[in-house]
């Protein structure tokens, strides 16, 4: 009898919650499924299993599962949402490193638009927390209460300039 791949998300979940890697990898044979992604990304970031997120990352950058800006930033949201400090650190590493940052963006404000999902705008606030994204303010596609941020943001950000001593 094959295995229902609910069952199969629950088990790989519990690896990640109990940080046994060695488990996962033995089990994991690229057979994760798209719609897993997201489950998988707030256990591994609720429960900072760093090691798992280097794997799971490297398999969706060789494979069809989707693109690497959309985990990253779920992985950025839940990292933040459950202070999380040393995933943080290496999501916002691997953002930076691939210089995504308007991937990220891009993806959490005007993807997730045509759905009205309330959280990945709460993900767009993220990135505006830990990157300065206000030359996305050329950009059409960004709008609602980010843009706001992120006005304010360029304007703070002038008047520092302004108001620096010479």
């Amino acid at each position: 009898m094959r295995e229902r791949s609910t069952t199969k998300m629950f088990r790989m979940c519990d690896y990640i919650k109990e940080k046994n890697t060695e488990a996962f990898l033995k089990e994991d044979n690229k057979n994760l499924y798209a719609s897993e992604f997201s489950n998988i990304s707030i256990e591994t970031c609720a429960y900072g299993n760093v090691e798992m997120l280097h794997h799971i990352f490297s398999l969706i950058r060789m494979s069809d599962y989707g693109k690497d800006w959309c985990y990253l930033g779920k992985c950025l949201y839940y990292a933040d949402k459950f202070y999380n400090e040393k995933m943080i650190d290496t999501v916002i590493n691997y953002i930076e490193e691939r210089d995504l940052q308007d991937d990220v963006m891009f993806y959490c404000e005007k993807v997730y638009e045509w759905q009205k999902h309330e959280k990945e705008t709460d993900a767009s606030k993220i990135l505006l927390k830990y990157f300065d994204c206000t030359h996305l303010l050329e950009n059409d596609w960004l709008n609602g209460e980010v843009r706001e941020i992120l006005e304010k943001q360029k304007l703070h950000k002038d008047l520092e300039q302004k108001l620096a001593p010479k």
